[in-house]
């Protein structure tokens, strides 16, 4: 089964109006093939999030950004690339998969840097994958920067909204 146009239409629709987060180019065709592979037939998207994906249980670890859709079958995160051998760049988690989820959020020892983050994990603990938003704090900026922290972490809590009313 594919993804019907007027869902393709209104996730890309709900891309444009998703403010937050570094925002990149998607390969909407390439898109439209990957959330194909990953859930076959209709896949009704609940929300959007501009925002990266890590399947490394690293704390340090910065990913690119990404587009993130949060459907009624589980996550679906690509920016519709091709991949080097072929195929297309995307993660997935299906929500059967998930057995525990929630927020955490990481920073450095100096608080200049730090991520919000919502963690998937499967049976036995197994890390499944997190979807995280950055914030890098300025020097001298203190107001700014407590703004940026509040902001970033309202994302991460509204798309946590979500997926709590999923699981």
């Amino acid at each position: 089964m594919a993804v019907h146009p007027n869902d393709l239409e209104r996730i890309r629709q709900m891309s444009q109006e998703a403010t937050f987060g570094e925002k990149a180019q998607i390969n909407w065709e390439g898109f439209k093939e990957g959330l194909e592979q990953a859930f076959p037939g209709a896949e009704n998207a609940l929300t959007v999030a501009w925002c990266q994906f890590g399947r490394a249980n690293i704390e340090a670890l910065i990913d690119g950004p990404n587009f993130a859709v949060i459907g009624t079958q589980g996550v679906f995160v690509s920016r519709g690339k091709k991949k080097l051998l072929g195929g297309i760049k995307f993660d997935a988690i299906t929500w059967d998969r998930v057995k525990e989820y929630g927020p955490v959020d990481y920073f450095s020892d100096d608080g200049t840097n730090g991520k919000y983050a919502i963690e998937f994990h499967g049976p036995g603990g197994v890390f499944l994958g997190r979807l995280a938003w950055y914030i890098h704090a300025k020097r001298f900026q203190q107001k700014k920067n407590d703004e940026l922290a509040m902001n970033t972490a309202l994302e991460r809590d509204r798309v946590l909204k979500v997926v709590s009313g999923l699981l």
